[in-house]
């Protein structure tokens, strides 16, 4: 498999060439999600704190933590960057050496995302982007969020949330989508319920 090294933000990671990009790949970086990087990175840029802990539960490439690290270093005290991928901790390393980034800040596991947030303690910004729909995750989060803490959501099963699979979506999210001029709207309001009524 060939592999590149692309720039974002201020991070610089080496991932694979792909046509279609999948689960399957052995490092997963999705370019489309730049913005929503972007806007994590501002979000927490703009709440005027200092000392917020992250925890970065499904990272694939580790983007968004390096990012976090290089773009907003006084906002952050510490981010536990965490994937299931086995050669997680090897290509993580990587793309912190070639970001130039500080890894003092940084703790790198490679677990079970729901194991690992039982096994640890609170965070002030979880953030939940994994490949497909982020239900199974919410509720250990909602359970390792600090008071006045963030749960960011990301979930790419629009098939489901968007009305195609109704079943899907009556499944993982109890709600019963619409697919017309509405549907985006009206899924991104399923997910959100979805986590209220988790939490």
């Amino acid at each position: 498999m060939k592999f590149a090294t692309v720039q974002e933000g201020k991070a610089t990671v080496r991932v694979p060439v792909v046509k279609t990009v999948s689960k399957d790949v052995p490092v997963f970086y999705n370019p489309a999600m730049t913005v929503n990087r972007d806007i994590s990175i501002a979000l927490l840029a703009s709440l005027g704190r200092k000392n917020i802990r992250v925890a970065d539960i499904l990272a694939g490439s580790g983007v968004r933590a390096i990012r976090m690290i290089k773009e907003i270093p006084s906002v952050i005290e510490s981010i536990l960057v965490n994937d299931g991928n086995p050669e997680f901790k090897k290509t993580f390393a990587t793309n912190v050496k070639l970001s130039k980034a500080a890894s003092s800040k940084l703790t790198v596991s490679v677990s079970d995302a729901n194991e690992l947030l039982h096994r640890s303690g609170g965070f002030d910004y979880i953030d939940i982007d994994p490949f497909g729909s982020p239900a199974p995750f919410i509720d250990a989060a909602a359970r390792h969020l600090s008071r006045d803490g963030i749960l960011a959501l990301t979930a790419t099963d629009t098939a489901a949330l968007a009305g195609t699979s109704v079943e899907a979506c009556r499944r993982k999210y109890w709600a019963m989508p619409l697919r017309n001029h509405l549907m985006h709207e009206v899924g991104m309001r399923i997910l959100a319920r979805k986590a209220q009524l988790v939490a």
